[in-house]
């Protein structure tokens, strides 16, 4: 049944993009004019610069996987750059106003991004849509080895029981 609600949520994500790529009449008419080619298959031209969805992501896997899906409907960009950790990462007043522009935000959740709880708050109101990727999803617990190396990176110290 997870399976399924993980599958739903790719399937909207996809329609939503579609559907809002497909918004504006002028957008539509002119990325639904096809011209046959020599094989006779349909071409579609891109979308305007100014009718792409402007979509804000969290880290580079879930740009990869945004860009994959709206390909040349939206323009996608992570929030946080490449070698930074998204568990350390907090967004400037510069990313909460491109936040607050989007159309689109696309986080990780499960308590990666400990920022996210803040901008949802601030952007309340507004016409963004967020998507929480991991929603519905079930979180394995780590294991006391994992939980330790992760304290030891972060310069706690971890007493061990036993």
């Amino acid at each position: 049944m997870k399976f399924r609600n993980h599958h739903l949520a790719i399937l909207s994500l996809s329609t939503l993009l579609f559907a809002a790529g497909c918004g504006n009449n002028n957008a539509v008419n002119s990325t639904a004019s096809k011209a046959a080619n020599a094989s006779g298959a349909a071409e579609v031209t891109a979308l305007p610069e100014a009718s792409k969805l402007n979509i804000k992501v969290s880290f580079y896997p879930i740009y990869e996987f945004a860009k994959n899906v709206a390909g040349d409907l939206a323009e996608v960009e992570a929030l946080i750059p490449a070698g930074i950790e998204p568990h350390d990462w907090e967004p400037t007043a510069q990313d909460m106003a491109e936040i607050s522009d989007a159309d689109m935000l696309i986080y990780n959740g499960a308590g990666m991004e400990g920022w996210v709880d803040q901008v949802l708050e601030s952007v309340s109101g507004k016409s963004l849509i967020t998507v929480e990727a991991s929603k519905g999803l079930d979180i394995m617990e780590g294991t006391e080895e994992e939980e330790a190396e992760h304290a030891h990176e972060e310069g706690e110290h971890v007493h061990e029981e036993g």
